[in-house]
């Protein structure tokens, strides 16, 4: 019974942090609340301690007691944001992190990503969330809404499959149909992170790298191949997108004039605003340019103030580090950064969704593994 509680756990967690509707409106309250309550009395009733992430909850005090001294009305989206991710990391790794399917379903969720991100770009039409871009340029949305929260989780899943224990082939695969995936969201700081996290990661691990190479040589001319191929492709077609469009490229495109326009708010903020953040945040929005701000950090400043953003970035960061200890550490250090910096160009990196699915990769491609049956059919596909 416990088993198939947890497992509607699980689901509910999925369908709440999905964009499965048209609508551009942010993954409301309830739905967080809707699956939060749940969570709460499964690890209550296993007796596991709700409070084993100290540091998240004493952040969240910390933001809290700030919103108020400070005269700011949004308590509700901070414990919204803080809370669920101090629940869901005690009941990925005590709970969730035992169920024997758990890598097969998150396998079923990338791929169904990518599946559904192709098909939109081929037939220019978004299946759930709607959006609308520059140039006329179409953007897939997938599941994830956003094309921006679409390309940072699928970029930090192919790293994920880099660095695990998954064989190399069904890692090709993933990686690949993840790579063509990115380039139909039109977001370059994705794709040229994900790039440079990759070379990072082949050359820390280059004697692992070089031994595979050695044993199977004809994946090297096949590479090189399909990347002459593949990119010659983006070169004539629209696929390319920002990386290359000659107007894009000198930045002058919304996306990155907002990302500038946003610092160039830098020059204007108060020694108060420096500290404490905007009083009203969505009124700097409508006073903007473009009405948004593709920069994860710059909206933790502009929200919270250097007093609050740089403890919730230590805090975030420092967890990470902590819950992910299977990864090597040098590895670790790759693939945080990497999320880090994605999350400095993107707005996706303050919403929880995001958040929940990346411990959820990681809970899947390195912890349950190990309670996976090593005689199944589906071991032997991924791990042989």
């Amino acid at each position: 019974m416990i088993k198939i509680y947890c497992f509607f756990c699980f689901f509910l967690m999925i369908l709440t942090n999905c964009y499965l509707t048209a609508s551009e409106v942010e993954i409301s309250m309830f739905s967080k609340v809707a699956v939060l309550i749940p969570i709460l009395l499964l690890l209550l009733y296993t007796k596991i301690d709700l409070f084993l992430y100290k540091n998240i909850w004493w952040v969240m005090i910390y933001v809290c007691v700030l919103q108020i001294v400070t005269d700011k009305r949004n308590l509700g989206e901070h414990i919204l944001f803080f809370a669920p991710i101090a629940l869901y990391l005690p009941y990925y790794k005590f709970i969730l992190v035992k169920q024997k399917s758990l890598l097969f379903y998150i396998l079923i969720i990338y791929l169904l990503e990518c599946s559904i991100c192709i098909w939109e770009y081929q037939s220019h039409t978004n299946l759930f969330y709607q959006i609308s871009d520059e140039y006329q340029r179409f953007r897939s949305t997938g599941i994830w809404g956003h094309p921006l929260n679409n390309a940072m989780l699928v970029s930090v899943f192919m790293l994920f499959v880099l660095l695990s224990k998954i064989s190399t082939k069904l890692k090709f695969i993933l990686f690949a149909l993840g790579f063509y995936t990115l380039f139909s969201f039109n977001a370059r700081a994705s794709i040229v992170m994900t790039l440079f996290s990759s070379f990072i990661c082949f050359i820390i691990n280059r004697k692992r790298t070089i031994y595979y190479l050695r044993k199977h040589l004809y994946i090297i001319p096949v590479i090189i191949i399909l990347s002459i191929i593949f990119f010659s492709y983006l070169n004539n077609s629209d696929l390319g997108g920002k990386l290359f469009d000659s107007e894009s490229r000198n930045l002058q495109d919304n996306s990155a004039q907002a990302r500038l326009g946003a610092l160039m708010i830098l020059n204007n903020l108060t020694f108060e605003e420096w500290l404490f953040g905007f009083k009203a945040y969505e009124v700097l929005l409508k006073n903007t340019e473009f009405g948004f701000i593709e920069s994860g950090t710059l909206i933790m400043l502009f929200k919270y103030g250097l007093v609050a953003a740089i403890p919730v970035l230590f805090i975030l960061f420092k967890t990470l580090f902590v819950f992910m200890r299977d990864i090597e550490v040098k590895n670790r250090w790759i693939l945080i950064i990497h999320i880090f910096v994605i999350g400095s160009t993107s707005p996706s990196f303050v919403n929880l969704f995001i958040w929940v699915f990346i411990y959820l990769f990681y809970t899947a491609l390195f912890l349950s593994t190990q309670y996976i049956s090593k005689k199944s059919r589906f071991y032997k596909l991924c791990f042989q």
